[in-house]
């Protein structure tokens, strides 16, 4: 029997989902909403619609819109999983928290790419989610498809994670790059990231380190136990990185990198580090995401891969979806 699922969020991630899901037959997807309504079929949505809102159409122009807020569905509807990929909102992580607490409390699996819940909220929902017995996922809240949980949790089963050190906001990473290959100012590459769509209009999210900082809660709590909210990570942002600064580091054999960092007993720090050319950080560029994992037995495990986009951040989703079909199943 397929695996009922509820999909909160028809944005890239929501579409590039929808496309993976059009190959598998274990899932059903029943319901599909955006910030104005759903759409809802017991029995699952038809594969025409659902390729229809694949493709780029919005769920309001699907016939059967109905015009209620996502939590209705969530509260009421027949499903076994929810998938929340609404857009981040690491102000009060609304209306992401309310739907998935909303979920958890039904006994229903969860599958997410929301990090606004998590880095505030992160201890609240594993409990809420122990205490129901469910399922709870979000390798696609850090590193897009890059599987540092899967490899933390599962892999790494037999060791222990000590510390972890990354780069995990590619936006700043594909700035100091440029900065050093091109020995171009701070503002006029991030004037032509933002041409690129690299960067936004407002920048200050990724560039002061408020991205990576939620991330890194993130990884700290679900890989050290912590019970953190973002706003405790101490964070440096890169605007004051000069080129200057990256040519006295390339002459010292470094590289200026925006390093996030977490240990299981000590703090969480998000700021631009020289970063030694021994270190597999140092030669990551681009809009490229790694992660090094300090183990205890095996020593570091660096993980590297992109960071972001429609495909990656979905396979990442997909594959949280399946490992749940797999678990249920048992």
């Amino acid at each position: 029997m397929a695996l009922k699922i509820i999909i909160l969020g028809a944005g890239t991630v929501g579409r590039g989902l929808l496309k993976a899901l059009s190959q598998r037959k274990e899932f059903a997807v029943c319901g599909i909403a955006s910030s104005g309504g759903y759409i809802y079929s017991r029995e699952g949505i038809s594969k025409p619609e659902l390729e229809k809102i694949a493709a780029g159409k919005k769920p309001h122009e699907i016939a059967g819109f109905v015009q209620k807020p996502a939590l209705e569905l969530v509260r009421e509807g027949d499903y076994d999983v929810l998938v929340e990929l609404t857009t981040t909102n690491l102000k009060d992580a609304e209306p992401a928290y309310s739907h998935m607490k909303a979920a958890l409390s039904r006994g229903k699996q969860l599958v997410t790419s929301n990090k606004g819940p998590l880095a505030l909220h992160f201890h609240e929902l594993d409990f809420l989610a122990k205490q129901n017995g469910c399922l709870f996922r979000f390798e696609a809240t850090v590193g897009g498809a890059i599987p540092i949980f899967a490899t933390a949790n599962n892999y790494l089963r037999g060791d222990r994670v000590v510390s972890v050190k990354g780069l995990l906001n590619g936006t700043t990473n594909y700035i100091l790059s440029r900065m050093y290959e091109e020995k171009m100012p701070y503002e006029s590459v991030l004037k032509e990231a933002q041409q690129l769509g690299i960067a936004e209009r407002d920048p200050s999210y990724d560039v002061d380190g408020i991205d990576a900082a939620a991330k890194l809660a993130i990884v700290a709590n679900a890989i050290f136990g912590k019970n953190s909210s973002f706003s405790e990570v101490k964070r440096t942002g890169i605007s004051r990185i000069t080129p200057e600064l990256l040519e006295l580091a390339a002459s010292q054999n470094y590289r200026v990198k925006l390093v996030c960092s977490a240990s299981a007993e000590g703090g969480m720090e998000v700021a631009p580090r020289f970063v030694p050319l021994s270190d597999p950080l140092a030669s990551i560029n681009g809009t490229l995401n790694a992660i090094t994992l300090e183990t205890r037995m095996a020593g570091p495990l660096t993980l590297v891969g992109k960071g972001a986009g429609e495909s990656e951040t979905a396979s990442a989703v997909l594959a949280d979806l399946i490992d749940i079909s797999d678990r249920v199943k048992k």
